[in-house]
């Protein structure tokens, strides 16, 4: 099994697409079927909230996502911000995939560059709304 996947060019456009169209609210990503790719594993509708994303993502198997996280600053300003995510759970008994993910973060987070945040996640229960947004309001 190698550890150097390949990224297919959708993984790039999808993601101009959130980033730039704001067509969708999230895009997780995960080790294709074959062990040797990227695949997007699931686009969440621009009416989606975190919950939602959340639900989307398996509790017990790594992935990487990015979000658009749209929240109110301290001083009152809306703003939007990109979160590239590493969820990879302590818990998971695919210890392979795990290795997988962790070792082609940097080859899937070059394709998806323009985030202003990359956050590992461990634990299911820190994979929340209130601890993206503190991330940022500090």
């Amino acid at each position: 099994m190698q550890s150097g996947l390949v990224v297919p060019d959708n993984v790039r456009e999808e993601f101009q697409a959130l980033r730039m169209k704001r067509k969708y609210r999230y895009i997780i990503y995960k080790v294709n079927e074959a062990k040797d790719g990227v695949a997007i594993d699931k686009m969440g509708e621009r009416t989606e909230d975190w919950n939602a994303f959340k639900e989307a993502m398996p509790k017990d198997g790594p992935r990487w996502a990015v979000y658009d996280l749209e929240f109110t600053e301290k001083d009152g300003r809306k703003v939007s911000k990109l979160l590239f995510i590493m969820y990879s759970p302590d818990d998971c008994k695919d210890n392979a995939e795990k290795f997988i993910i962790a070792c082609n973060k940097d080859q899937v987070k070059s394709k998806v560059s323009e985030v202003n945040l990359d956050w590992q996640v461990n634990r299911w229960d820190d994979l929340s709304e209130e601890t993206a947004v503190g991330k940022f309001n500090k």
